[in-house]
């Protein structure tokens, strides 16, 4: 198990079926995050947990089950693509 800032990584998700890790600057990753790992549960009954990816030890990946990431972007790469 594996722990940092006081957060045992490897009892926290060990038992989840799906862990989702989000990266968002304004929140909206974090806000589908949650409603995924919500749904999930509820509607399939399978355990999740919803997680910053910045807090995430990357040694346990290899360890979970199902990870799905959840990112979201403000849009500006947009405007840098069309600058080019």
């Amino acid at each position: 198990m594996l722990t940092i800032g006081g957060h045992s990584f490897g009892m926290l998700h060990a038992n989840s079926d799906v862990v989702f890790l989000y990266g968002s600057e304004t929140g909206t990753a974090e806000d589908v995050a949650f409603k995924l790992s919500n749904d999930l549960s509820s509607t399939l009954g399978l355990t999740s947990v919803a997680l910053n990816a910045c807090d995430f030890p990357p040694q346990e990946v290899s360890t979970q089950r199902c990870i799905v990431f959840v990112v979201a972007t403000t849009g500006m790469f947009l405007m840098i693509y069309f600058l080019l």
